[in-house]
């Protein structure tokens, strides 16, 4: 239903908000935020999926000169945020300029947004995934 109210507002995502106000994730995306050289994310407690690309992401926050953060905010401080983006399988990584028509930061995907969707494509990249050959059961 989400999705579809996004959709219908002409949203590419819904962000999902508990009962207490803050955010939990997307309908189908893991929600970030950088700010102040902090990522941030709500805490796996905060009833969210361990999406795997949200886990790559936090490992390489050093990488990217960030410290991280699994602590819920609100739409509030979404909003105040450096950057936002969703992850996931199929998102990747997307940066999000506008959140409920208005403008996040300088409304540009900033440094650290374009810098985890470059490190994403590495990783993707088969020359780097290793190769495994699986035998079938009795051989």
């Amino acid at each position: 239903m989400a999705k579809h109210a996004a959709t219908q507002a002409q949203a590419y995502e819904a962000i999902l908000v508990d009962e207490n106000g803050y955010v939990t994730e997307a309908t189908s995306s893991s929600v970030l935020i950088v700010k102040n050289n902090l990522l941030q994310t709500a805490p796996l407690t905060a009833n969210i999926l361990a999406g795997i690309t949200r886990c790559f992401l936090l490992e390489w926050a050093d990488e990217v000169g960030l410290k991280v953060c699994e602590q819920s905010f609100t739409p509030a401080h979404a909003l105040t945020a450096d950057e936002l983006m969703i992850t996931g399988t199929s998102t990747q990584v997307m940066g999000i300029t506008k959140l409920d028509d208005k403008t996040i930061a300088t409304g540009k995907l900033g440094p650290c947004t374009k810098r985890f969707q470059q490190l994403l494509k590495e990783a993707m990249n088969p020359d780097r995934i290793s190769r495994v050959k699986v035998n079938p059961i009795g051989d």
